[in-house]
């Protein structure tokens, strides 16, 4: 299982930092973990992969377009 600190974890899910921390303090955010015995939040890349399918962004699109070469039919590129 591979763990990612909320910076690093915003950036795979191509956020701005400032913007993910934000859709955690609302509650919107992808499912996170408290470390035992102190206040560090982790993210995995499952639970990442698994909000970001929910909660498409353009740019997850094309990520997953260039990824597995499919052809989105909502793209801009024709």
């Amino acid at each position: 299982m591979r763990l990612l600190s909320p910076a690093a974890a915003a950036e795979y899910c191509n956020y701005n930092p400032k913007s993910f921390r934000e859709l955690k303090r609302n509650g919107r955010g992808p499912k996170y973990h408290v470390i035992e015995g102190s206040k560090s939040v982790v993210y995995t890349v499952s639970d990442l992969e698994e909000w970001m399918f929910k909660h498409p962004k353009r740019s997850y699109l094309n990520k997953i377009e260039k990824k597995f070469e499919v052809n989105n039919p909502w793209s801009k590129k024709r």
